[in-house]
């Protein structure tokens, strides 16, 4: 199973993409992050257990949510660019 999390707050142009890539490779996990054009930033990973840590990410992350995914995730982890 995989998951998909939408961070909200001020999360974009503080290199939060990045911190959730290197944290998600230092895991072992693959994924996806993107920033949104409502200002979130999204991920689909296979780490289920990153609530805590993307809410101590740079910038003020305010909210965390988590959802169920279908979505594969392939190798690695990438920075995709704004969907």
């Amino acid at each position: 199973m995989n998951y998909r999390y939408v961070v909200k707050g001020k999360v974009q142009g503080v290199g939060f993409r990045l911190f959730v890539q290197r944290t998600g490779l230092a895991r072992g996990a693959t994924g996806r992050v993107w920033n949104r054009n409502d200002g979130a930033v999204e991920l689909v990973t296979s780490d289920g257990d990153l609530r805590e840590l993307l809410l101590g990410g740079p910038g003020r992350p305010e909210s965390v949510e988590r959802f169920e995914s279908p979505e594969p995730v392939g190798e690695g982890f990438e920075i995709g660019p704004t969907r």
